[in-house]
C-alpha cells in the first residue's frame, strides 16, 4: 500500500490519519470527534491523560518517507509550514514546504497498543475513562502520532535498539530517548504542536455497570 499526504488526512499502508486540528493534540489527549464537516473531522479536546502514565506505553512504529513529488505544498496545510524535528534537536522547528522537501523529512510513528492503552484507561487514567464514559459514541482518546524529522534523525530513530520514555521534568510533554541509533541516542519532546497526523481509539464494549473497558476499537478518517 502507498503513502498519501492531504491537507485532512495522511494515508500510510491503507489507513487514513487525521490531520485536522493536529496542532492542538498530543499522544493520549481525549476529546469528543467532531465530524459535522465530512472532509476535515478532529477531535475537540477535552484534556490529556498524564504523561507519567505513557513512560511504559509507548513505542515506536519506524519511520515512512514522503512521496515528495506527488505531495503539494497545500497538501502539507494552510499555511505551507510544518514542525520538524532535526538532528540534535529535541524541540519541533517550523520549515517552511521547500525546506522540508530539500531535507528529505520522513513522518516518525509513536504508538500505544490497544491493551496497553485499556489497562491505563481502566487503572490510571480515571478522569479519561470517566470522561469516555460519559461522551458516548464519540468519545475519542488519542492512541497514535506521526511527527516529522529530518531523513537523518528519522533513520537514527528506526535503527534505534529501543526507546526510552518520560514525562519532560518541565512538565511540558513526553521525552522520547531514542538509544544505540545510527547518530549515537537522538531526544526528542513529544509536546502540544509537533503533531503532524494522528490516529484514535474508541470504547466498544463496557461492563454491565460501565466501570471499566472491556474493549476498545481503533478509528480511522472515514470512519463514523
Amino acid at each position: 500500500m502507498g503513502t498519501q499526504i492531504t491537507e485532512h488526512f495522511f494515508e500510510h499502508n491503507g489507513r487514513k490519519y487525521f490531520r485536522g486540528k493536529a496542532e492542538d493534540v498530543e499522544l493520549a489527549s481525549y476529546g469528543q470527534k467532531k465530524a459535522e464537516l465530512s472532509k476535515d473531522p478532529y477531535l475537540a479536546i477535552q484534556n490529556k491523560v498524564k504523561s507519567e502514565h505513557l513512560t511504559d506505553r509507548v513505542k515506536g512504529v519506524g519511520s515512512v518517507a514522503v512521496a515528495w513529488d506527488t505531495t503539494s505544498k497545500a497538501d502539507i496545510g494552510a499555511r505551507g509550514f510544518l514542525n520538524v524535528f532535526g538532528v540534535k534537536g529535541e524541540r519541533a522547528v517550523e520549515m517552511s514546504y521547500d525546506e522540508a522537501k530539500k531535507g528529505k523529512v520522513k513522518l516518525v510513528g509513536f504508538t500505544i497498543d490497544e491493551g496497553k492503552l485499556r489497562t491505563m484507561l481502566n487503572t490510571e487514567a480515571d478522569g479519561a475513562r470517566k470522561y469516555l464514559e460519559s461522551e458516548g459514541k464519540d468519545g475519542r482518546v488519542v492512541s497514535k502520532a506521526w511527527v516529522a524529522m529530518l531523513a537523518e534523525m528519522a533513520d537514527s530513530f528506526s535503527a534505534s535498539a529501543g526507546y526510552r520514555v518520560s514525562a519532560n521534568v518541565q512538565g511540558i510533554g513526553l521525552d522520547i530517548i531514542a538509544e544505540g541509533g545510527t547518530k549515537g541516542s537522538q531526544k526528542i519532546t513529544l509536546s502540544k504542536g509537533t503533531m503532524f497526523a494522528y490516529g484514535l481509539h474508541k470504547v466498544k464494549d463496557w461492563n454491565k455497570d460501565k466501570t471499566k473497558i472491556e474493549n476498545l476499537e481503533d478509528d480511522f478518517y472515514g470512519m463514523t
